[in-house]
């Protein structure tokens, strides 16, 4: 071909690829095979010679030319889905024969080519009678299908007989979208008449699992007013960087759009998004969670690796607008509550312990890490007022995450008898400096006080003009009860004694009056 270039019917000039199937000359490309003819091999009203040409050729090579080329037209709408590759000779014929009657003239020569091994190869297909039944829901008699595969033109053989018989088909060749046995039996389906198929109702065998812990944490952020939510895996690299800096966000060779370019190191991006969404639509109190996968960047190995985790986040009022309770903003404490009653489903509370913590993400001061024991599982806190300010939210926002593989290790349950001895309530108010966190100070009163001390929590925090600069007071209630026997008076005053000297000790703390 001396040429890379043609026009084609709709007059557009295409300058062909070296991947172009086309019908040429000797010298010059006449058509885009399968496409679109050339202007300079059209016929007109001074064409006295024609030359028919009739072929098969390969879907996927027509899509793909159309497609590059940007054209349309009849030929290539038909060879896209397929033409009968027996069907040339007989469509020559008949081309040639209505030209003959129409307009008059002589016929040549017919010139066949036949390319054996790029021509489609039909397989047979195997059915029998079983899987007839089992998709449709019905029998079918034999004889039944087998009139419907004559009537269909498909050829077939018998090859095992009896309750569950099985045929060879092997369908005509323009039945070319005939690959599976299901196309058999859809066939079967049309001509036996749907009408004739009986409605069943679903059945299925269905066992609840009370062991997916999963479910327990849904239930237990639902009966917070959490709503859950599922958001892509991919996030915008500027914003995972901005929630995660202390990770490398693992980059998309084919990212669907700027916004979507890397893997998510953690779930805040998604949940930060769904609430900008819900918040722009005058949603004044959301609370969100999500489950999903995080992608974590080995830098050395360039490996990633996948893991499981759980985060939320609440903002606005702390309960829905009512007439009973004055309202507020939601705080720290409101998500720490949260998260004890979540972690409550699988760890006693002795066990779970916050501890003061800083992330770049997190407001300083604001921020705790989340332990079971020694074991880090989680972080929560306040956004960073920059981060806030960077993505343009005006409100607070409060934020967890935890690792989901923790919250799978079940602690042990341990029983005990309930003691038929009466609780003792002692409360007591001390002046500490305001930098010690009230968890070390139930940790000292815990250890002070010893198997006696079944529960104890704040009921009083205070910090203002009669309290010196510096210090704060907090109020704490202490439930005393012994397993076996009556506590009496001097052991309650000696094991009060016992705690105020350690906390004395300790953080240098005085009584309060």
């Amino acid at each position: 071909m001396q040429s890379s270039t043609a026009t084609v019917l709709d007059e557009s000039n295409q300058t062909l690829d070296a991947n172009t199937l086309v019908i040429a000359d000797a010298e010059h490309p006449l058509a885009i095979a399968g496409v679109m003819g050339g202007v300079t091999s059209s016929v007109t009203l001074t064409t006295r010679n024609i030359l028919l040409e009739s072929a098969y050729f390969d879907p996927h090579t027509i899509a793909r030319q159309r497609q590059h080329y940007l054209l349309q037209s009849e030929s290539a709408h038909r060879f896209e889905r397929g033409v009968d590759p027996t069907l040339q000779q007989a469509a020559i014929e008949r081309a040639t024969q209505l030209i003959l009657d129409i307009a008059g003239g002589e016929a040549g020569p017919i010139i066949e080519k036949v390319a054996e091994k790029n021509l489609p190869q039909r397989a047979e297909i195997k059915l029998t009678q079983r899987q007839v039944s089992q998709l449709l829901g019905l029998t079918i008699p034999v004889a039944k299908i087998e009139t419907i595969l004559k009537a269909l033109h498909f050829s077939f053989k018998v090859t095992a007989k009896g309750e569950n018989v099985h045929w060879q088909i092997q369908p005509p060749s323009y039945r070319f979208d005939m690959t599976l046995p299901e196309d058999v039996i859809e066939e079967i389906a049309r001509f036996y008449g749907y009408d004739k198929i009986p409605a069943h109702r679903i059945k299925a065998a269905l066992q609840l699992n009370h062991n997916n812990s999963l479910d327990g944490i849904r239930h237990v952020l639902r009966d917070h007013s959490y709503h859950e939510i599922i958001s892509y895996s991919f996030v915008d690299k500027e914003r995972q960087i901005l929630l995660d800096p202390q990770q490398t966000p693992h980059s998309l060779d084919n990212p669907i759009s700027t916004d979507m370019s890397v893997m998510r190191t953690n779930l805040w991006p998604g949940l930060l998004h769904t609430f900008l969404y819900n918040h722009s639509r005058q949603q004044d109190r959301i609370r969100l969670f999500e489950i999903g996968t995080c992608f974590l960047l080995d830098a050395a190995s360039g490996q990633v690796a996948e893991t499981m985790k759980l985060a939320g986040l609440i903002s606005g009022h702390a309960e829905p607008d009512q007439w009973g309770l004055p309202a507020r903003e939601v705080d720290f404490y409101d998500l720490k509550g949260n998260i004890e009653n979540l972690l409550a489903l699988h760890f006693p509370r002795a066990d779970v312990h916050f501890v003061v913590d800083h992330h770049p993400a997190l407001h300083p001061g604001q921020t705790a890490a989340i332990y079971i024991n020694k074991q880090k599982i989680g972080v929560m806190g306040a956004l960073h007022p920059s981060v806030l300010q960077i993505i343009d939210i005006p409100k607070k926002i409060f934020i967890f995450e935890l690792e989901i593989v923790a919250l799978q290790r079940k602690a042990a349950i341990v029983l005990q008898d309930i003691s038929k001895f009466p609780e003792i309530r002692r409360d007591i108010a001390i002046l500490v400096n305001r930098t010690v966190p009230s968890q070390d100070i139930q940790d000292t009163i815990r250890a002070a006080a010893g198997d006696w001390l079944k529960e104890i929590f704040i009921f009083d925090l205070y910090q203002g003009k009669e309290i010196s600069t510096g210090l704060k007071s907090m109020a704490f209630t202490l439930i005393l009860q012994h397993s076996s026997r009556t506590l009496v008076d001097d052991e309650i005053v000696e094991l009060m004694n016992r705690i105020v000297t350690a906390l004395k000790g300790q953080f240098g703390a005085e009584l309060r009056s």
